[in-house]
């Protein structure tokens, strides 16, 4: 009976101790961490292992970006400026295979204002049965090129 007394009197008194004080290094603060997945089983022996997690870096604003729209059997390349007037030139190559083949290569310059969406060139292309259509656009700039394409 002296024996459950005694554990009944050291566990109240274990949850009444205050908690030790712990130093934490700042940088520390703006790591995130990630617990051992549950449901493994591990040895409480073990020292617990942690994952940093760094947060990803931004990505930076690109000053021209470039789309291919299908519309109908046209094919449309455009490019959207940032908040600075640019000037580059552009590269469009689209290419039609299967039962018949085609292929068409169209560049020039361009001048975007601020903000401004450009439609750079247009290319007419049918793909009947069997047949696929692909383009790629590039467009490049002074310090910089943009590429997108159509599968």
């Amino acid at each position: 009976m002296l024996e459950i007394l005694v554990a009944i009197w050291m566990a109240a008194t274990s949850v009444n101790k205050p908690a030790p004080e712990v130093s934490v290094d700042p940088p520390a603060l703006q790591q995130q961490t990630q617990e051992e997945p549950k449901g493994e089983t591990t040895n409480p022996e073990a020292p617990k292992q942690e994952t940093t997690v760094q947060e990803p870096k931004q990505a930076k604003a690109i000053p021209i970006s470039c789309v291919l729209k299908v519309d109908g059997h046209n094919i449309v390349a455009y490019a959207t400026g940032d908040s600075t007037p640019r000037s580059g030139s552009y590269l469009l190559e689209v290419k039609k295979t299967g039962r018949n083949v085609a292929k068409t290569r169209q560049g020039g310059d361009f001048d975007l204002l601020p903000g401004e969406t450009m439609p750079l060139a247009t290319v007419a292309m049918k793909a009947g049965a069997g047949e696929k259509i692909a383009g790629h656009l590039e467009v490049t700039w002074e310090g910089g090129k943009s590429e997108c394409g159509l599968p």
